[in-house]
């Protein structure tokens, strides 16, 4: 089933994180939530189990880290709660090759307002690359699914602290929104959903909702 398209209200996602207990506080504001994916309607699929995997190397200039949740944290997750085996004898892997993001700043237009430092504002850009493939007990593999994501966000150096770490929350919402809707298609296409089960369509939603 696919998950519903819009995108939630950003209060929601910090009502159900607050209450789960998972949250960092910042000055002056309130309490910014991680992603748990705690209570997701999971994938059945035909294989025994799921291995996560992260390969990916974070680079000198990366700055996932001043995310809510890091993209590699939010993935391993999303991964262990969503993808869940049904006892056949395969074993899926789900491997973070690429998980990086960049911080640039971008100036306005005008002379006078870039001397000035004025309307400067933060542009967030990530990039992440995921494989799933299934393989057997005699180690042969299926076609591996290689998935690219590519998603940026642009947040004003004028908006408040608390403004900030909002925008940087629906921009990890978005991130993994891409995320499942991508998994979801790929596990179907390739026939790794166990027949006769399916997740709630509503599921990814009431995790973020109280």
């Amino acid at each position: 089933m696919m998950l519903r398209r819009n995108i939630l209200c950003v209060c929601s996602i910090l009502a159900l994180s607050v209450t789960a207990g998972c949250t960092t506080n910042v000055s002056g504001g309130e309490p910014v939530p991680q992603m748990r994916f705690d209570h997701v309607e999971p994938f059945m699929l035909t294989v025994g189990g799921v291995s996560v995997q992260d390969t990916h190397r974070p680079a000198a200039d990366d700055v996932a880290d001043e995310l809510p949740t890091p993209p590699a944290l939010a993935l391993r997750r999303y991964a262990e709660n969503r993808l869940k085996g049904t006892g056949y004898s395969d074993t899926m892997y789900f491997v973070i090759e690429e998980a990086h993001v960049t911080k640039n700043t971008e100036k306005p237009d005008g002379k006078v307002m870039k001397w000035m430092g004025l309307n400067d504002s933060d542009k967030y850009s990530m990039a992440v690359v995921l494989r799933l493939y299934t393989q057997d007990v005699n180690g042969r593999q299926s076609n591996h699914a290689v998935l690219n994501f590519n998603r940026t966000a642009t947040i004003p150096h004028h908006y408040s602290l608390a403004e900030k770490e909002l925008e940087k929350l629906k921009f990890m919402e978005m991130f993994m929104q891409d995320v499942d809707n991508a998994v979801e298609n790929t596990i179907r296409n390739h026939g790794w959903l166990a027949s006769g089960t399916a997740a709630d369509p509503a599921s990814m939603p009431d995790l973020l909702r109280l």
